[in-house]
């Protein structure tokens, strides 16, 4: 039997110097306000109780938490993917250690985003987030996330007689 309250071995506990993050304050004051029984019991009726053959469902609490991350984020499935295994703020957040537990993946953000889209729950879950964050005074901006990417240029035919520095790189930016 694991303990879920015992941190495992790469989870922390190292990291004595380590303040707190905006991102991490955030998803505690969020935590504190939002009343994620409601949320589920909204949500519970359609989502489905087992899994595909040899992949558990993943806890519904932690679907609807990633939904709204993407959302106040606004994150794709592939970044809200990769922001539970690049933010040690939003595996707390989820309740996950990724040394123990399989994370949602990309092609699971997309299924449970759809299934909040087929079933038009979407308004009735902001409804809830929404009254809870204004009586709590709570403002939240939806933020856009950039994503920057190096990629390595070849220089062109027109260039050809210039002489240029052959470690610079181009960077692109994806919005």
């Amino acid at each position: 039997m694991v303990d879920r309250e015992q941190p495992s071995f790469s989870s922390g506990g190292f990291d004595v110097h380590r303040k707190p993050t905006r991102r991490e304050r955030f998803f505690t004051k969020i935590d504190q306000i939002i009343p994620w029984g409601e949320l589920v019991a909204i949500v519970e009726p359609y989502y489905p109780k087992t899994g595909q053959p040899g992949r558990p469902v993943t806890p519904l609490i932690q679907m609807i938490k990633l939904y709204f991350i993407q959302i106040w984020f606004g994150l794709s499935d592939p970044q809200t993917e990769d922001m539970i295994h690049d933010s040690a703020a939003v595996e707390k957040f989820l309740g996950l250690d990724l040394s123990r537990d399989c994370p949602p993946d990309e092609a699971a953000i997309s299924q449970f985003r759809h299934l909040i889209e087929r079933h038009k729950l979407g308004p009735k879950l902001s409804q809830v987030v929404n009254a809870q964050f204004e009586k709590a005074g709570v403002r939240v901006r939806v933020g856009k996330t950039v994503e920057a990417m190096a990629i390595k240029t070849e220089p062109s035919a027109q260039n050809e007689g210039e002489k240029f520095d052959q470690g610079l790189d181009s960077t692109r930016i994806d919005n």
